[in-house]
């Protein structure tokens, strides 16, 4: 009698967290989704108050900042996410010495950035802008930089107590703040007025999210100082590649936004191609709001060793991810014509906008495998699927930019998306092989 008891007990739970997960997915992604569209309304209104040319300075400066901010923070915040939901349950003073690694680190790592960076304001302004009467915005680009750094650190720990309708709400709040201080920002100090309403977002949301982790600390009775964690093993064992992977990453594109820059007309180009990253971010949606619960969700499964239900979510998210993804490029390709108008763009450009918004079908494929894999801690394995897309992406930009410009950039974005889940695919049929199916091994 025991058995059937204790099983109908696990299939409870397992509808439990069945439930629990659904549910955080339809807040975070509606939520995320609304969020999402007033990111793209502000994107509009800088685009027609600053002109083409200047919007597109605008856009480098974003991509140079989140880059910048990605591999400074060494991914920490993921990890917290990893490992908070890990222990949370299980080793609650594993759990605090996570939260204060993760915070202490991002704190060092915000404060140290301005230090360095802001005294040469002028100099950065000339290298990367071509004009040192941007040296202020490079200035408030460097707050901007610590600001998300911190941010990231909490957003990651507020994820691993799956606190995700609650960040979506703050979240899509905040944007509507700041797009509200866009608006009054930029009529009046341009560039440099969109930067002062960021940090002024971030800052509010630091706040907001700080009291709703110390009330979930004291729900889950997670002490204030805790132990069992060392620094070190949290970057060699998954900060380090995940970094590394953001770093690759992030140069590859970076790199691709500066060589686009240096044409002849260049950051008009620049405009382009990132308003196609923009508009395919609403593809990337669902895919990425989902995989941002699923995480957690992987993490609990790899740490049970319950590898049924992690291949069960991985196939549901696979063609959740399919579907959307593809009936979502199809959308925004027949509007590229009336999107260009709202930005007032010049006609020039179309190809290699709906190139860029294309590369959403295989990111988002791509992206599901590596949800599974980060829950379960195997960064290298990722990191070492990354070379090949690295390797490619530094050719393709390099080559293919200067000769096509914007739609050289498009043409190399997509191949080098193509290439990574080419990869992946190989990697998961490899573990497939060897492992039976089980592919939430350990790192």
């Amino acid at each position: 009698m025991a058995e059937p008891d204790f099983d109908r007990r696990v299939q409870s739970e397992v509808s439990a967290l069945s439930r629990t997960f659904d549910q955080n997915a339809i807040w975070f992604t509606g939520l995320t989704g609304a969020e999402r569209v007033l990111a793209v309304l502000q994107t509009m209104l800088i685009a027609n108050v600053l002109g083409q040319t200047e919007y597109g300075v605008y856009l480098f400066l974003f991509t140079t900042i989140g880059t910048v901010a990605s591999v400074a923070a060494l991914q920490m915040g993921l990890t917290a996410t990893v490992f908070v939901s890990r222990y949370r349950e299980t080793d609650k003073a594993k759990a605090a010495g996570v939260i204060a690694t993760t915070e202490r680190f991002g704190w060092f790592v915000a404060l140290a950035f301005v230090a360095l960076t802001a005294p040469f304001s002028q100099v950065l302004a000339e290298r990367l802008l071509g004009s040192a009467e941007y040296g202020s915005s490079i200035v408030l680009a460097s707050l901007l930089v610590a600001a998300t750094i911190v941010s990231g650190m909490q957003d990651g720990v507020a994820q691993g107590f799956e606190e995700f309708a609650f960040l979506a709400k703050v979240k899509i709040l905040l944007s509507a703040v700041v797009l509200g201080g866009v608006y009054l920002g930029v009529e009046r100090l341009g560039l440099n007025g969109v930067l002062i309403a960021v940090i002024a977002g971030l800052v509010l949301k630091w706040l907001i999210l700080q009291w709703a982790i110390n009330r979930d600390r004291t729900k889950a009775g997670i002490p204030a100082a805790g132990g069992g964690v060392s620094f070190r093993s949290l970057v060699s064992n998954f900060a380090f590649p995940s970094m590394a992977i953001s770093l690759g990453t992030g140069y590859v594109t970076w790199l691709g936004a500066f060589i686009l820059s240096q044409q002849p007309g260049g950051f008009d180009g620049v405009a382009v191609v990132n308003t196609g990253i923009q508009w395919r971010s609403p593809l990337l949606l669902l895919a990425s709001a989902v995989g941002t619960v699923a995480v957690p969700a992987f993490s609990r499964y790899a740490e049970s060793g319950d590898h049924v239900n992690a291949g069960q979510l991985k196939s549901r998210l696979f063609m959740i991810s399919l579907l959307t993804s593809v009936a979502g490029s199809l959308v925004v390709m027949f509007g590229a014509g009336q999107i260009f108008d709202w930005y007032r763009f010049a006609p020039t450009g179309h190809d290699a906008f709906i190139l860029v918004v294309v590369s959403a079908i295989p990111t988002v494929l791509t992206q599901v495998y590596f949800q599974q894999w980060v829950g379960a801690a195997r960064m290298w394995r990722i990191l070492v699927l990354h070379v090949p897309y690295f390797l490619i992406g530094l050719w393709s930009f390099s080559v293919l930019v200067p000769r096509y410009h914007a739609f050289g950039y498009a043409v190399a974005n997509l191949l080098s998306a193509v290439v990574l889940m080419a990869c992946v695919l190989i990697g998961n049929y490899v573990d497939g092989r060897t492992k039976g199916g089980d592919v939430s091994g350990r790192a």
